[in-house]
């Protein structure tokens, strides 16, 4: 298993990791560890403000698109 994101925002990159139990630190190495399924993974929730203030921006968004198709 491995982590992944769908950061929407620069704040949030990063936030879930995959940690591979490698022997051998090459990119073989790596990917033999992630199919044997020495991996573990962490990461983050988004916090609540940020999740509130993108919901907040796309309503904000469809509300203008929609009084400028009024218009």
């Amino acid at each position: 298993m491995t982590a992944g994101s769908d950061a929407h925002i620069a704040e949030m990159v990063g936030q879930a990791v995959t940690h591979v139990d490698a022997t051998d630190h090459t990119v073989a190495g790596v990917l033999d560890g992630i199919r044997n399924g020495r991996t573990e993974t962490t990461g983050k929730r988004t916090p609540w403000h940020i999740s509130f203030r993108q919901a907040a921006g796309g309503v904000k968004r469809r509300i203008k698109n929609r009084l400028a198709s009024l218009l």
